[in-house]
């Protein structure tokens, strides 16, 4: 993803950015590869709370040209008080030098219930899927 597409898409709630869209076409070396499309509607982001009171999210998008890193406290947004525009969340946009691999990297911490080793292996097969 890119910087404005998070801002955007990821940032928002309930953005129609994936709607309708089956999936993506890109070329690994010699061959055309086609991937189905994840996520709708946020509820990624919503996964992300539930397991850690933190996110730090990096994603390298326009074609390798930028890396966006974006923090994220989960319990700010517990304050009833505060409206989530209101909320600030970190968010730096590196422009690449050199070109690198796309991709997105979730890091989450302070996680909310405990893990064994089974229940890690057992997320790996799922998300294999």
């Amino acid at each position: 993803m890119s910087f404005d597409e998070i801002k955007e898409n990821w940032m928002e709630i309930g953005t129609t950015s994936k709607e309708g869209v089956t999936g993506i076409r890109y070329v690994r070396g010699n061959h055309t590869m086609h991937r189905v499309m994840n996520g709708e509607k946020g509820i990624g982001r919503f996964g992300c709370d539930k397991l850690g009171a933190k996110l730090k999210m990096i994603s390298t998008g326009a074609e390798g040209h930028e890396t966006s890193t974006v923090t994220i406290d989960w319990n700010l947004f517990d304050d009833h008080n505060k409206k989530m525009q209101d909320i600030e969340v970190d968010c730096i946009l590196e422009k690449n030098q050199l070109l690198k691999k796309t991709g997105l990297l979730l890091e989450i911490s302070e996680l909310r219930d405990f893990w064994t080793n089974a229940d890690i292996s057992n997320l790996k097969k799922q998300l294999k899927k």
